[in-house]
């Protein structure tokens, strides 16, 4: 890793999958609003993938200032799609 490199560009070059924080696709309960707030925002995105993130945690998570856009749009593709495969259409 460059010495040189800002903490900023350090993240940025991190690829963003499960494989940092192998937990976010499988913790619940306290762990899964620790991590909630813990994880950096360049690696929230296979969270959206965790069976056990509810509405609530979902608010929770959608509360972090730091999100980036490209989470933003996955989850609401996420939540067309699943509203879509559950009878509710995309209004």
């Amino acid at each position: 890793m460059d010495r040189t490199a800002t903490p900023e560009k350090q993240r940025a070059s991190r690829p963003v999958t499960s494989e940092r924080f192998p937990t976010l696709q499988t913790a619940s309960g306290e762990d899964l609003v620790r991590l909630i707030h813990e994880v950096p925002a360049d690696a929230l995105l296979p969270i959206l993938d965790n069976p056990s993130l509810d509405e609530t945690l979902l608010v929770l998570l959608l509360q972090r200032k730091d999100l980036q856009s490209e989470f933003l749009a996955e989850e609401t593709c996420k939540a067309n799609f699943s509203r879509k495969l559950s009878g509710g259409g995309i209004s």
